[in-house]
């Protein structure tokens, strides 16, 4: 597997703990709103890339009665999320220890921007969702290449919608779709995917 870094976003003039600087903007907030929405309510979550745990703790503060647990490569944020008692252990997403359709719904929010291999990430998240995935990306019109911002944090930062749901493993349907801007300016794709039921495409 091809090397990347997931902390080099950090040394981005502009983006170090950017939830402290900025906190809950309408597009966090919508991830939230958007899981407390499904029905029944999940009984398991996964935060896949959770970096130090921010939605986890925002989910639990909101009072989500399932279990929450994350996953992120990097060792330091694992420990960041630990220490605020988070249940997060260091994983890769794209080899995820955990069995197919393990987790009710799977939060995958701005972690492609990171990755060599967009699709294969995708199809191993999708793997251990059983019912919803959560994704969020930064978005474009067109196909863009790497990103103005030059750090290898960022491989393929822009994906058109066309390209999200062109990468989508069978058996998965759009259920919702929102364009967000963040606080520096760039497009943010956030869908809501729900897996279809036996005989219904799956």
């Amino acid at each position: 597997m091809s090397a990347y870094n997931p902390l080099a976003w950090e040394r981005v003039p502009g983006f170090a703990n950017s939830f402290d600087r900025y906190g809950w903007v309408d597009y966090r907030q919508n991830v939230i709103d958007w899981v407390r929405s499904l029905k029944p309510a999940p009984a398991r979550l996964l935060d896949v890339g959770c970096c130090r745990g921010e939605y986890l703790r925002k989910l639990k503060e909101e009072g989500f009665a399932g279990e929450l647990l994350g996953v992120d490569v990097t060792p330091q944020c694992v420990e960041a999320a630990r220490s605020a008692g988070l249940d997060v252990r260091q994983a890769d997403c794209r080899m995820l220890p955990f069995a197919s359709r393990e987790f009710d719904v799977v939060l995958f929010l701005n972690v492609l921007m990171h990755l060599p291999d967009p699709a294969q990430a995708l199809a191993e998240v999708c793997r251990v969702a059983g019912k919803h995935l959560v994704l969020s990306c930064y978005g474009a019109t067109e196909e863009r290449g790497v990103w103005s911002r030059n750090t290898k944090a960022f491989l393929n930062t822009f994906y058109p919608k066309s390209a999200v749901l062109s990468a989508m493993p069978e058996g998965w349907r759009l259920a919702k779709f929102e364009t967000f801007v963040n606080p520096f300016g760039d497009p943010v794709y956030q869908y809501l995917f729900t897996r279809r039921k036996a005989g219904k495409g799956e």
